[in-house]
Formats: C-alpha cells, structure tokens, sequence
C-alpha cells in the first residue's frame, strides 16, 4: 500500500492514516467573542488562532431542532457565504431556512450571556414551548445540546470532546479539520450510507468517504465487502445516533457537507469520541435532533431533496450482463424469459451495443434495425437501458459527439495545479507527475511519462481511458482513450443531455449511467480517476461563478453534475419526427441508474453499488447497505443479483444455493437486478441457463447437488412472482418517499423505534431483517447453509418467530 502523510496535500489518505496525525494539531481552545443575530438565527463564535489572527465559527439555525456549524481558520464572519452547496435542494442559506419554516414549523429562538459562554433556546412560535437548548462554553469550548421536554426533565443529548475542534494546514489554502464529539457508552451509530461492512451499526469503525472505482470492494486493502474502511463509489456522509440516553426517546444525526475527502472514527482510535473529518475546504455539517428516526429522516430529507417519482418498471426484475453482443443475444434472452415464464420488465445492455466505444452510438452491424429491435423487445413488454458513460472517444475522427465537443471547447481541458510545487526539485518533480493508485505493481503507470501523448498541462483536451478489462479468450484489451465534457459549465450539461435523443429515437427508454467518477485507468489518473491536480470547473457553490478547482478538491462533484445533466436532458427531449407526436416533449417519467456520486444525486437517479462479486459476503452485506443508503433519501438502490465478477478466475457461473438465496433476498430489496460479466468471464447467469445451458453444452446432465441445480428456475421464478404479486407495496413505499423521504425497505426500528432491544442484545436482528413499507416482514438466509433456521424479530420486540 502506498504511505502518504498530511504534507501530501494531493494525495488520497487512508482513514488510519489520517487519525494518526492528530496529535500534534492546533485545537481550538477557547471562545474570545460571541455575537447572536436574532434575524439571521446566527451565533457568531470567533477565535484566535496560533499566529494571532482571529477566525470565526458559524451556528445557524434552520428548524427548532436543526443546526449548521461552519468552520474554516482562515475565515471570519463575513467570508462565509449565504449560497448553498449543490447537495442541498436549496441555491441559498436564506431559501432554506424559509422553507423549513412554513406554517407551524416557525420558532424563536432566547439569547443569554453567561459571562462564561451563552445559551439558546429555540422555542415553538405556536405555544412558546422550548424545543433545543444549545449551551456554549467559552474556555474551555465546547458545544452542548439539551433536548427540551415539555415537563421540564430537560436532557443532553450531544456534546463535543475537549478539544472538540483540530486542525491542521494542508498545503497553502486549505486546512484539514476534525470535529470531535463525546461518545456515550449506550450509543450505536447507524447510517452512514454506500459504505462496505456486513454490520448497520458502525461502532468502533473507521469509514473514508471518497468516491473510487472499487472493484470488488478489495482495492485499497485486499480484505473484501466486509472491511468498512475501503472508500466507495458513492459517498453519503450522514449518520443517525440512537441510544444516547437509554431511557428517553431522542435521536441525533450528522450531515457532512464536503464534496472532498471526508473521514469518519465513530470510537476506534478513543472509545470516548467520535471524529468527523475534512481534508479540504470548510468543516461544514448539519446536526439533528428528533424524538424518533422516522422524524430525523424527514428532516434530513427536507435538506437534501428527495427522489422524483420513478416509472413502476423501475422496480420489477431486471436482467443486465457484458456480453450480450449483438441483437440475436437480447432477443434471444427476452424470448427464454418469456418462455420460462419468468417475469422480467428491463434489459440492459452494456457498451456491446456502441459502435467502438463511442457512447451515444449504436453498431448497426451487430444490433441491425436498432430502432426495429427496441420496438420489438418493448411488444414483449421489456424496457431497454445502455451503459453511457462520459468518456468520449476519440479514436476516430467522425464520431460526431467528438466533434461537436472538440469544435465547442467542452472537454476537460489538461490544465495541472503546480503552485506549491518546486519544478526543479526532483522530489516535487514526482509529487506533479506521478498517480496514486493501489494496482499491483507491473500493472500500474507511475510516471505520466508513460502516456506517449505527453498532453499534460499543455490546455489540450485532458485525454483519459476507460478500461474494461483483457477479453479472458484472446487476451486483448477492451476499451478506449477519450475525453470527458466539463460538466461543471451549464452549457456543457445542456449540450450532454441533448445527445440522448438517438439512442431515445431509436426506442432506448432509460439510462445506465456507469463509469461515473469518472473511472479512469491507472496509468491516466489518481485513484482510478482524474489526475488530483488536474484543474475542473467546479461549480459546488449555487448561484457563484464557477472556477478552476484541482480534482481532488471537489472529488465528488463531477459524477453528481453527470447525473443531473443526463436527468435534465432526459426532461426535454422530444419525440422524433417520424412519431405520433413529432417535436413534443416527452412526458414519460425517465429513470437512470447510476453508478456513484454524493449527496443530492438521488433527486435524479436510482443507485447501484458499483462491481460486486459471486460471493456469499457481498450477499451477507447486501441487506445493511441497501437499509444504509435507503436512511440517506435513496429510494431505488442495490446490488447487482448474483454478482458481477467472478469470484476467482475459475468460477464460471455463480453456484445455485448463493443464486437462490440472492434472489430470494433480493425480490423484496428496491434494485432488482441480475447482472453479471460474461465477456470472457462467466458462462451465464439468467434463471433458465442452469437449466439451458447444461442442456446445450453437457447433454443435460448437472453437476453436484444436482438438487440445488433443479431449485434454481422454479425457486427464483417463485420470489420474482412474489416481487410482482407485492408491487404495489413497493410502489406505494417509493410514492410516499416523495413526501416523508422514508425508505422503501426499512431498518426494524423505523417501524418500532420503542424497541429498545434492538440496540443491545437483539442488534444482530438489524444487520439481515428489514421491512418493505410497514408491510412485509423479511428475513433473509444470508449463509451458505440451505437447512440454516432462522429467527426473526417481530414487531412487537417481545417475541421471535423461528421460521426456515
């Protein structure tokens, strides 16, 4: 694994890596002025720091149970601005709190100096009755929550540890920044979204939030699903508190708001704290009080947006795979589904379909009549998606989207940060040009030299490439240089979303939105991605002129400027001439299912968590990250059924008792896809191949259990009807989300927030059991033991149900 210190400012830093440093940083020590602006709902907090100069800490109040804190030591009351971050659903500070404010949601809030530090009470504007305290203590500081109870019996619910602020310079700009908090005993900690780890409670964990090309969840550690701590392609900083104070019903949250690298020790390096850190730009969160998580949720949701509603289709069963290579292969898939009898609403085709890897083309050679094929396939009654990914190639010079891009000045340009560098320091020399990446030695570039281009930091389009693995028959590589349209310029974005009309002329219906960070090979890029100092436009801040950021800085804005060009693009396509409605807009609800990004991206797409593999862990992880990433406004998410990789090289198809037991589970979770690598990889994966197959190819005869090989079509094609006879349920969840942002499948305590069992000795119960709505009970075999007894933990928390 590669080292890398604080010092290393355009570096990825590993969550150990970057808690170990803590000790020698400047804290935060105590208060040397407070003002509170009763208009604003503001407290102003400032300091002094090290050096001498004064800076400043904002709380800002959005509900009678809801505040901001802003922190950066180089900034002072003014610098903060009024303008919002894309993550949240509104441009401006102002709009925010004016909305969460309607009708009986308005409060006040009483000042008092103490002399010592200061106390403010928001009250109810209906009835005067105190809702939150929050008490700030001058020296040492610290910041203390008191949940405000009717009676009088008045409890603290949060508070900082001394110190509760660090900091330390990064590079010449910025500062790396950790809030610490106290962290009680009876506490669990539950959200945190995308996140590896079988376990929905992350006590005594270490999370790093930093969006990665992370196959098979192994990349940086090599440990698997199972290790919390590998960084994913998607990023949700938020987490939910319960059990801070056993014998109440209070819950608190966090929100993260940094599009950089955010790192989090809920009690690993101190079981007496908890550590939410930032390497770049301001410490900014947003914390949360509620009587129950239902509530906190709504909160939480109200901030950040919630989904538009999908199409119905979005949450029927799905088949996906690499290596469906020409139009005989999805006919032909879609005619044994129907021929089985197994219910099946879309079918995605990975980048087989584009004509050289150009993204928005069809190859007419493989996929002839393309528009005949759709219109086809749709009579059957499936729903087709393609991989788009924002690579455009550029290995032939009349691929018209190349052109356009080209012509426009839309790409990526190869512009590199190298302000804190000394060029003719060798040692500096290295930090500007090589990449960081956790590929095995001999696979891995580590000089940009390698790139015969010699294109960087010249203002020419960045070039990339996408990298789609070694075809395992011939061993050719499959894939294609390119560039990457700037997404952070508006006129880019309109221009993005105008290059779906093809695909959606020719009969496409939605969107596989992949590759999203965007992934880049190795030898092109940092972290499988952009190089960190390549300079992107970045427009992170509503309502501010965009500007020219290193890549690493805002990591996670470009994915989420994809997915809202493509969701917006989609919203004004039109119907082509030779339709029923030429030129009209399209009315049909779209849908894309992305790949990762940040907070606020599920405003315009579902998810799915990135390239799993044919493995029991990720089935055993497959519950508590759908329920995780569900708590965060997520409405449609989840794994690819069955896995996509391969286990190992050897495995050929995924064997049948994981399969069952996958789909089994995966019938009542929102994302219900089986998607799997065939090219060169796999042999099959779809239902009726394990019957088909060995028909075709082995005369009919199963391997061992032959039992097991049987179960698979009728047992799938069981829970896929159960899926269909329970849509409804699933529907009706993902309608209501619109309004409460309350998940489709739900952790127990969302339903039954007063057992209280389930955060001590019944915990193990939210890692595999969840509900669908307030519905259907599910409780999943995860194991590879087809007789394994399973318990479940009834509504009521007093009883249990041994079922198999």
């Amino acid at each position: 694994m590669l080292g890398a210190t604080l010092s290393d400012v355009y570096k990825f830093v590993t969550v150990e890596e970057y808690f170990n440093y803590i000790k020698n940083w400047q804290t935060l020590k105590k208060v040397s002025s407070h003002q509170f602006n009763d208009k604003e709902q503001t407290l102003v907090l400032e300091f002094q720091n090290s050096d001498g100069s004064i800076c400043a800490m904002l709380l800002q109040f959005i509900q009678n149970d809801t505040f901001r804190v802003r922190f950066n030591p180089k900034k002072q009351a003014k610098d903060y601005t009024n303008n919002n971050t894309r993550a949240l659903v509104q441009d401006t500070f102002t709009q925010l709190k004016s909305e969460a404010q309607q009708g009986d949601q308005q409060f006040s809030i009483s000042y008092q100096d103490k002399g010592t530090g200061c106390e403010l009470t928001t009250k109810k504007q209906e009835n005067d009755e105190a809702v939150m305290k929050v008490i700030v203590t001058n020296d040492p500081f610290k910041i203390e929550v008191i949940n405000c109870e009717p009676d009088g019996s008045n409890f603290k619910v949060w508070e900082t540890s001394l110190p509760g602020i660090l900091y330390t310079p990064n590079g010449n700009e910025d500062y790396a920044i950790i809030q610490s908090v106290k962290n009680r005993a009876t506490s669990k900690f539950i959200g945190f979204g995308e996140q590896g780890g079988k376990s929905l409670c992350r006590n005594n964990e270490q999370l790093n939030y930093f969006n990665f090309d992370n196959m098979r969840y192994r990349q940086v550690y090599n440990y698997g699903p199972l290790d919390g701590r590998e960084p994913m392609y998607h990023s949700e900083p938020f987490f939910i508190e319960f059990n801070g104070v056993p014998e109440k019903d209070c819950v608190t949250g966090i929100y993260v708001d940094n599009r950089g690298q955010v790192l989090m020790d809920i009690g690993f390096y101190n079981s007496t704290r908890y550590m939410i850190g930032t390497r770049f730009g301001d410490l900014d969160y947003y914390f949360f009080m509620a009587d129950d998580p239902a509530e906190l949720i709504e909160s939480f949701t109200g901030i950040v947006g919630r989904s538009r509603l999908k199409p119905r289709y979005a949450l029927g069963y799905h088949q996906g795979c690499y290596g469906y290579e020409d139009r005989g292969a999805l006919e032909w898939t879609v005619r044994k589904h129907r021929d089985y009898q197994i219910p099946l609403d879309g079918l995605h085709v990975d980048v087989d379909v584009q004509n050289k890897y150009h993204t928005f083309t069809i190859d007419t050679n493989k996929f002839p009549d393309p528009k005949g094929m759709f219109a086809y396939l749709k009579d059957q009654g499936v729903k087709c998606s393609t991989n788009i990914t924002p690579i455009i190639s550029r290995n032939e010079p009349h691929y018209t989207t190349y052109t356009e891009g080209l012509d426009k000045g839309y790409f990526v340009k190869d512009k590199r940060f190298f302000g804190d560098l000394n060029m003719n320091n060798p040692e500096d020399l290295n930090k500007g040009y090589s990449y960081q990446n956790f590929d095995p030695p001999g696979q891995r570039s580590v000089f940009f030299a390698y790139d015969p281009e010699n294109n960087a930091n010249t203002g020419n389009p960045y070039i990339g490439e996408v990298y789609y693995g070694n075809d395992r028959i011939t061993g050719q590589e499959m894939g294609t240089p390119g560039h990457y349209p700037d997404f952070g310029r508006q006129e880019v974005r309109d221009w993005w979303g105008k290059q779906y009309q093809y695909l959606f002329d020719m009969g496409l219906e939605m969107v596989w939105q992949d590759m999203t960070t965007p992934a880049i090979r190795s030898r092109r890029g940092d972290m499988r991605g952009f190089p960190f100092r390549l300079l992107i436009t970045d427009d992170s801040i509503s309502g501010e002129t965009p500007k020219l950021t290193p890549a690493i800085k805002v990591w996670n804005l470009y994915s989420y400027n994809l997915h809202k060009a493509t969701y917006n693009g989609l919203n004004k396509l039109v119907y082509s001439d030779q339709s029923d409605k030429p030129g009209q807009r399209r009315t049909d609800r779209n849908f894309i299912v992305g790949r990762g990004s940040f907070t606020g991206a599920h405003r315009f797409a579902a998810l799915w968590t990135g390239d799993n593999s044919s493995t029991w862990d990720f089935l055993k992880m497959n519950v508590a990250q759908v329920l995780s990433l569900g708590m965060t406004g997520v409405t449609i998410c989840g794994q690819d059924i069955g896995g996509f990789e391969q286990e190992n090289d050897e495995q050929r198809w995924v064997g049948p008792e994981l399969l069952i037991r996958w789909v089994a589970a995966g019938a009542f979770l929102p994302w219900f896809r089986n998607h799997y690598m065939r090219k060169g990889r796999k042999e099959f994966q779809e239902i009726f191949m394990y019957e088909e197959w060995f028909k075709q190819f082995r005369g009919g005869q199963l391997p061992e259990p032959q039992d097991l090989y049987r179960a698979v079509v009728p047992s799938c094609k069981y829970f896929i009807e159960l899926r269909y006879r329970l849509l409804q349920v699933f529907y009706d969840a993902m309608f209501e989300n619109i309004f409460n942002g309350l998940p489709i499948c739900r952790p127990l305590f969302l339903n039954d927030p007063q057992d209280k069992a389930l955060y001590n000795d019944k915990i193990s119960f939210l890692n595999d059991q969840f509900f669908v709505r307030d519905d259907i009970l599910v409780a999943p075999v995860l194991d590879p033991r087809s007789k394994l007894t399973k318990l479940a933990r009834l509504i009521t928390g007093q009883e249990e149900l041994e079922r198999l």
